[in-house]
């Protein structure tokens, strides 16, 4: 709602055991400015602004913007990162950790469900606007040598660098006025079943 502008969000979950595999979606969805808007809205010399500012101009500057990237899709993903937050005025704030929370909790399922399903389908999605952000446990969120915890989607896990346009990347013709989260993993039939008996 904050980032947004908007109260109009919704959470939704289903579970599908018709599959041999029960597989379970959720997906968190609100309307309203989306990622990149909040960051361009804001004003000229703001904490945030300047942060993230560094990073377009490298961008910019060394010519990594073509078709299917753009500053749109960078903006989105460095609030991914660490200690990133269009709340955030100062480098004493400590806003810019519910999504790397959500990163890591997502880290934690799709080991678990790999353990079991060495194929596992564990899958995480990001929409907002055009563009989108694909979750499938290939690259990880990792602490920098300062400590800051960062998901730059490629091989050195550098946001100097562009990221693996296979998980990032615009979607063309496409646009979500707000943002979509969406999350789907496998469970156990036999877990299932334990939890039924038990009543649980």
């Amino acid at each position: 709602e904050e980032h947004a502008g908007m109260l109009d969000w919704s959470i939704q979950g289903y579970l599908d055991t018709n599959l041999a595999v029960p597989l379970c979606e959720i997906v968190i969805f609100s309307f309203g400015r989306t990622i990149s808007q909040t960051f361009e809205a804001l004003p000229a010399g703001h904490y945030t602004r300047d942060q993230v500012q560094n990073y377009i101009d490298l961008h910019q500057q060394g010519g990594l913007f073509t078709a299917g990237w753009r500053p749109d899709d960078l903006y989105t993903l460095i609030a991914l990162q660490g200690h990133v937050s269009t709340k955030n005025n100062s480098t004493t704030d400590t806003r810019g950790n519910g999504s790397v929370d959500l990163i890591e909790f997502f880290q934690k399922v799709h080991a678990e469900c790999a353990k079991e399903f060495p194929d596992s389908k564990a899958r995480m999605a990001l929409v907002s606007g055009s563009t989108h952000v694909q979750f499938d446990g290939t690259y990880k969120m990792e602490p920098n040598q300062n400590g800051v915890r960062i998901i730059a989607f490629n091989k050195a896990n550098d946001l100097h660098q562009r990221p693996d346009s296979r998980f990032v990347h615009e979607l063309k013709g496409v646009y979500f006025p707000g943002t979509i989260l969406s999350i789907k993993f496998p469970l156990s039939t036999a877990k299932l079943s334990t939890s039924e008996g038990d009543g649980k």
